[in-house]
């Protein structure tokens, strides 16, 4: 955990410092309690996020020339499944998956996964737990065993972007998992 946080301030300083020298600033008077005004610079410009490490940058090209990444009507655009397994292999990370299933009185089978993702030593880094259901729409005229499916990938999608969320928002993905808006 400590190398993650490490690791994201070091992209925010790299960030910061290379967009600082160029941002255009105002001063803003702003009330303090030892004075009766202090400054501070504000940015007059919005700056979106740009790939600033590897990871990012690597992920970015992966998911372009795979064409990993769906964009939706109002213009967001978010990862597949895949993507998100791909900063698994980058990290070098490993998914460990258990289910539970329940049918209810109708008998609509509703599978529940939880995802767990361990890196190299075993250590838990990440876990998420997602659902599907037989009568979802895409899932209502498939196999059962598509309902397990679609859990895992849901899990893993969840449990990867509860660790690693940050790296699509740098990219200019949205960080929720696709597999969630469906």
């Amino acid at each position: 955990m400590a190398d993650e946080i490490t690791e994201i301030e070091k992209a925010m300083e790299t960030a910061v410092a290379s967009v600082n020298s160029k941002r255009p600033t105002r001063r803003v008077p702003v009330k303090n309690q030892n004075s009766p005004t202090a400054t501070i610079s504000v940015s007059t410009n919005s700056i979106q996020p740009k790939c600033v490490d590897d990871d990012v940058s690597k992920l970015k090209a992966f998911v372009d020339g795979a064409g990993l990444a769906i964009k939706k009507a109002d213009g967001k655009a978010y990862l597949l499944a895949e993507a998100w397994q791909y900063i698994m292999a980058l990290k070098k990370l490993n998914a460990r998956c258990e289910c539970t299933d329940s049918r209810d009185e109708k008998g609509v089978l509703t599978v529940t996964v939880q995802c767990i993702i361990t890196d190299k030593d075993g250590e838990v880094v990440a876990d998420g737990v997602m659902q599907a259901r037989s009568d979802e729409p895409w899932l209502a005229d498939k196999p059962e065993f598509a309902a397990y499916g679609m859990a895992q990938t849901r899990a893993i999608s969840r449990a990867m972007r509860n660790r690693y969320g940050y790296l699509a928002r740098a990219c200019g993905f949205q960080s929720t998992p696709i597999e969630e808006t469906l």
